[in-house]
């Protein structure tokens, strides 16, 4: 159950099923590592994962690790859907904003910002990962949604789409907010403080004992900026 009442509804309306893929991967502590799940092979289990208050694995080790073997790192994941509403509702976005995207992941939330901002908006997301990039072009365009989706590292934002209302990232930074996303070239308003608010959605898988957990979190980081963390892939900034 979503508690964000504003976000409630658009979560009903776009279904996160359409965007995650036939292939999704659960946490196996027998085997100390990720397992797959197939739509096709299982569905019933697959709908109860997609359909939980919780991170769908939808990528482990990059994209390296073939159904069959055993995962050892998430390397993309659908987020939890309470944490996306929350996530949405800090950003602060409304009809007619130009909003970036950094970390198209599965679309979802592509699809959800297209929702809000309207005809009189519009939409720029980027990721990485071409295979990635591939799959959310895919689902976009089958639930039709007009969102153009770049392959690019987003560290350095995307100045072709820009100005931007509001700039939201769903990848982790290793080290500080990139520059680029808080500058006059990158959104309307130079005032760090009157941005909108910056969202960034960070992997985070801790030990305990040899067990991986997931923690998902909305915090306040600084000049009017937030960042949530959620099971997603550390793909900016290489350094």
């Amino acid at each position: 159950m979503v508690a964000n009442s504003e976000w409630r509804q658009a979560l009903c309306d776009v279904p996160r099923e359409l965007f995650i893929p036939e292939l999704i991967w659960v946490e196996d502590e027998q085997v100390d590592g990720y397992v797959a799940v197939c739509r096709s092979e299982n569905p019933r289990r697959w709908g109860e994962l997609v359909a939980a208050d919780d991170a769908v694995v939808t990528q482990v080790d990059d994209g390296r690790t073939v159904p069959g073997s055993v995962g050892r790192s998430p390397s993309s994941a659908g987020s939890k859907p309470s944490i996306v509403a929350d996530m949405l509702s800090a950003l602060d976005v409304h009809p007619g904003h130009a909003v970036l995207e950094i970390g198209t992941g599965t679309g979802w939330n592509a699809a959800l910002l297209s929702e809000r901002v309207g005809e009189t908006g519009r939409v720029v997301s980027v990721e990485i990962d071409a295979n990635l990039a591939v799959a959310a072009r895919t689902a976009l365009h089958r639930a039709d949604y007009q969102v153009p989706v770049i392959t690019v590292d987003g560290v350095a934002g995307y100045p072709p789409g820009a100005p931007y209302d509001r700039i939201l990232s769903t990848a982790a930074v290793r080290h500080d907010v990139p520059g680029a996303w808080v500058t006059p070239n990158a959104a309307r308003r130079a005032d760090r403080n009157a941005l909108g608010n910056l969202v960034s959605q960070r992997h985070s898988a801790t030990a305990a004992g040899r067990r991986r957990q997931h923690r998902d979190r909305l915090v306040r980081w600084k000049s009017g900026i937030h960042e949530a963390a959620d099971a997603t892939r550390p793909q900016l900034g290489k350094q």
